[in-house]
């Protein structure tokens, strides 16, 4: 559902129920994080394939959680 608009709205209607599965399915952080980028759509998801090409360009660690 992320796919790189903001609104409100579908932001709320989309992050509750996945917290919802984070908290039911006891997930920390980092597994979460992992759930999180799988459900990215759209440009949302490229920007994060950027991102970590940047990061690895220029040799800085993996981004393992939200936090």
């Amino acid at each position: 559902m992320l796919d790189g608009n903001f609104n409100l709205k579908r932001y709320l209607d989309w992050v509750q129920p996945m917290e919802r599965i984070f908290e039911l399915k006891e997930y920390n952080d980092e597994k979460s994080f992992k759930m999180v980028i799988l459900k990215m759509k759209g440009y949302a998801s490229l920007r994060h394939e950027v991102l970590k090409r940047n990061r690895v360009r220029k040799a800085k660690a993996k981004i393992r959680t939200l936090s």
